[in-house]
This record gives C-alpha cells, sequence and structure tokens, in this order.
C-alpha cells in the first residue's frame, strides 16, 4: 500500500525492489519503537501503540478520516481528505462519498448483503484521482465504471462472491497490485478473467483464484505471483513462466497438470536468480504417480532460494536436486504438508541456514536421509529455530544412519513442537537454547533428555498418558 500510495522512494542500491526499500523503511520504524511487535503461534504482526496512534490521529486528522458502524457521514472539509477508511452496513455512506473529490486511498469494509451496485458506480465516476482501492464485501457484480479510476495502483477485492472482473480493468495502465481471490472456486471454463487482463504490463504483484490468467507469461515486470494455475492448455501451460525471471515469490498450483515432466524444465526456474519463495500446490490426489516425482525433479530452483513450501505432494522419493545440499544450501524456511507417500526426507539437517521447519501430514516418513563414516562428529540443524513436526505416524528415529555421535544437537533451536508422532524414539539430548516445548500424543516413556532444560523454558505436554518426566529445579 505504502508502494501504491507513493510513499516509497528506492534508493540506488543494485539488485534493491521499492518492496525491498520499504521493508527497510518499516525496519527502521520498529527499531524505533514506532510499531511494537506481537507473536503468536500461527503468525507474527505489528501495532503503533495507543498513545502514538491517538497523537498520529492528531496531527493527521485533515489528511486522514475513518467511519466505523452507522454513523452518519459528517465533515466539515472534506476537500482536504485523501485517505479514507469505511466499515459500516449503512448504504447512505457511499452515496455522499462523491465529496471525497481528490481521496488517494479507500478502504470499504460492507458484509450486508443489500447490494451497493449503484453506490460503487457513483464512486467510481467520481473520486478519479484514487491511487488505492480495497473493498471487502460480497459483491456480486462489479460496475464496469472502474475503468475510470485510471490512476488505480492498487487493487483488491475481498471475499468477492462468484463476479467476473469487469473488462474496463485492463484499461487501469498503472495497476502495480492486482489481489483478486474469491471465494468460490470456478469450473476452468468459466469467464473469470478479461483476456486482456496480460495487457497490464506495470504489475508487480499478482493473487488470483482459478483459472488464474490466460498467456501470464506476457507479465514479464511481475515480481510476485500467486498463482500459476496449470493446466494442459495453450496459454495455461508451465511454460508460461519461461521469461518471468523478475519473480521473487511463486505459487503454482496444479502442477500435476503437465503432460509431460520434461514440459517442467520450460519453466526454466533454476535460471530465476531473483526467486526467493517457491510453493508448489498439487491437487488432491489419492494415487501415487511416479510422473510427479519426475515433474518435481525438472522444477529445480535457482540456489538463491530462501523459502520452500510443497504441499499435497504424492509422490514416494525426495526430488533429486533436494538431496543435493549445495542446491538448496540457502534455505531458511521449510514446509512440506500431505506429502502422504513421501519415505525419507533430504538431508535438510546439513543446511547452514535453515531456520524454519514444518512437517506435516507425512505419514510414510520413517526419518531424515544422513549419510555418515562411523566417527563422524557432526553438527546437526546448525542454525534451525523452529522445528514443528506433526502427523508422522511412521517416524521411529530422527535420523536413517548408523552413527550416534552428534558434535552439537539444534545448537539454535527455541521452539519445538511435537503432534502425533506415537512411534518417535526421544531425542539424545536438550536443545540449549529451547523456549518453548509443545508435544500432543508423543510415545515417549519418559524424558531423560529433559534433564537440563532451564527453567525459563515453557513446557506443555498433552495425551502422553505413559510418558514421566523429571521434575525441573
Amino acid at each position: 500500500m505504502w508502494i501504491a500510495l507513493g510513499f516509497i522512494q528506492p534508493f540506488n542500491i543494485r539488485g534493491e525492489t521499492t518492496k525491498d526499500a520499504g521493508e527497510r523503511y518499516f525496519n527502521v520504524l520498529v527499531k524505533k519503537s514506532l510499531f511494537d511487535k506481537f507473536q503468536n503461534k500461527h503468525r507474527t504482526y505489528y501495532k503503533l501503540h495507543d498513545l502514538l496512534h491517538e497523537m498520529v490521529r492528531f496531527v493527521s486528522g485533515q489528511e486522514y478520516f475513518s467511519i466505523v458502524g452507522d454513523e452518519e457521514l459528517s465533515i466539515e472539509n472534506p476537500e482536504t481528505i485523501r485517505h479514507l477508511y469505511v466499515d459500516t452496513q449503512n448504504t447512505k455512506v457511499f452515496r455522499n462519498m462523491d465529496k471525497f473529490k481528490k481521496l488517494r486511498s479507500l478502504i470499504m469494509t460492507y458484509i450486508w448483503m443489500v447490494p451497493i451496485f449503484d453506490e460503487l458506480t457513483k464512486i467510481f465516476k467520481t473520486l478519479k484521482s484514487l491511487r488505492l482501492l480495497c473493498i471487502h464485501a460480497p459483491l456480486e457484480e462489479i460496475p464496469e465504471e472502474i475503468g475510470y479510476l485510471t490512476h488505480l495502483r492498487y487493487l483488491n477485492f475481498v471475499e468477492a462472491l462468484m463476479v467476473p472482473l469487469p473488462r474496463s480493468v485492463c484499461n487501469l495502465y498503472h495497476l502495480q497490485f492486482l489481489i483478486y481471490d474469491r471465494d468460490r472456486k470456478f469450473s476452468d471454463d468459466d469467464d473469470f478473467l478479461p483476456t486482456d487482463l496480460n495487457n497490464l504490463r506495470k504489475l508487480h504483484y499478482l493473487k488470483l483464484s482459478s483459472p488464474g490468467m490466460y498467456e501470464i507469461g506476457k507479465l514479464n515486470a511481475l515480481q510476485e505471483l500467486d498463482g500459476l494455475y496449470v493446466q494442459n492448455l495453450a496459454g495455461y501451460r508451465i511454460e508460461e513462466l519461461e521469461h518471468m525471471n523478475e519473480l521473487r515469490i511463486l505459487v503454482i498450483y496444479y502442477p500435476e497438470n503437465v503432460e509431460d515432466a520434461k514440459d517442467a524444465c520450460k519453466a526454466k526456474l533454476c535460471d530465476k536468480r531473483n526467486l526467493t519463495d517457491l510453493s508448489l500446490e498439487w491437487g488432491s490426489l489419492e494415487r501415487i504417480n511416479h510422473k510427479h516425482e519426475n515433474v518435481l525433479d525438472n522444477l529445480q530452483p535457482h540456489s538463491c532460494l530462501k523459502k520452500l513450501k510443497i504441499n499435497s505432494f504424492k509422490g514416494a522419493r525426495s526430488a533429486i536436486w533436494m538431496n543435493n545440499v549445495h542446491l538448496i544450501s540457502n534455505l531458511e524456511y521449510i514446509r512440506l504438508e500431505d506429502c502422504s507417500a513421501w519415505k525419507t526426507l533430504p538431508p535438510f539437517w546439513q543446511l547452514p541456514f535453515l531456520k524454519s521447519l514444518y512437517l506435516h501430514d507425512m505419514p510414510e516418513v520413517k526419518g531424515f536421509e544422513c549419510k555418515f563414516h562411523e566417527n563422524d562428529k557432526i553438527r546437526v540443524f546448525p542454525s534451525l529455530e523452529v522445528l514443528h513436526i506433526q502427523k508422522l505416524k511412521a517416524m521411529e528415529d530422527w535420523f536413517i544412519a548408523t552413527a550416534t555421535t552428534y558434535e552439537c544437537l539444534f545448537p539454535c533451536l527455541t521452539k519445538l513442537y511435537l503432534e502425533d508422532c506415537p512411534n518417535l524414539l526421544e531425542l539424545p539430548s536438550c536443545p540449549p537454547k529451547l523456549e518453548k516445548l509443545e508435544i500432543d500424543n508423543i510415545g515417549w516413556k519418559d524424558c531423560n533428555w529433559l534433564q537440563g532444560i532451564s527453567n525459563y523454558c515453557s513446557i506443555s505436554i498433552r495425551n502422553c498418558q505413559s510418558l514421566t518426566y523429571p521434575k525441573r529445579h
């Protein structure tokens, strides 16, 4: 949003994008305590301190305005307002918004089922200076008049119903961010997006629902794509990615639809040096298909990748490139989920920068692949901070190897979550920096390795009836 409103001015730093500059700005604000950091099990978020928020509202009262609830729209100088937030079920508010002639950003939340098509039409015709528009509403139709907003940089529809985008969106040539994630999925032949949407060559960020965009490969300036919905149809195949070399974040849905495993090479992921975050989302398949293993082999990313997520993959083995530590050495985050046939995990324990590892619902996995010499002393997961293992019911030993001598085991681990792993053996030793331990339905009989745990470590144990553990001193 800051980028769309022109608040971010990047320095001439080689390889830095406007988003990189924005993150740098934000980090400075956090360090100066303008934002407080909060974290729970699922996410990290930031908030302005209450006193600071009140001060900001007072200082910026002539440019920023908000309407919450059913209050009437009343303001003395609407021509000075540049940024407006509305959360209401009062349709009269929307009818009177044409007085904000110089508005730059508008965020609307409207959950009532009474249609506001006429109100939106009037808004689009009169608020032509808008740079940012976010509508959180169950829309049944989007007016063609949205094409009047020719200065728009950011467009976000949240929880829209089964509504195709109007063709006039294709005229918003300055658009940089387009987010349209419907709450229901169409079949592949639904006319959801206009075919000329790929003319928006300034798009940097795109988030869409199935069936995705036709000939999306024309958007070669795109930096973040969620997602590419692979189909065995011209304009929707995996090779659309071939020349999209500016991508930094990429989500690929239904890679099982690649007709020939060799076609996956045409995506040329290994040439995309800027790609740091890759998600591969298979469909809900039930049977093992070895062709999908070959597809994953051919979707090898560049070694600069930092985040990897794979969901619902039904192959029985890892990709070849995942077993070569040098090809994935920069990974910091890995998430594997619902990979029901996967048997042996790659040697992730060797990755020097890996900080977060999530393994969920992989019932055939036995352990991590390890090939040691008998007298080797090894560092296991040297940088790992968060480990979350859930529903790995066949996992017994942590490492499939004969060596048992560890120079250092989880030296940086602070959070450990273990759930529904009834056959998992105890850890050989206690991670020295552990701050939080949660275990649920683990088949341990004792926790001798907890003898040296810190008194400051938070421990939660559930559904482990056979477990006895030492008292903490």
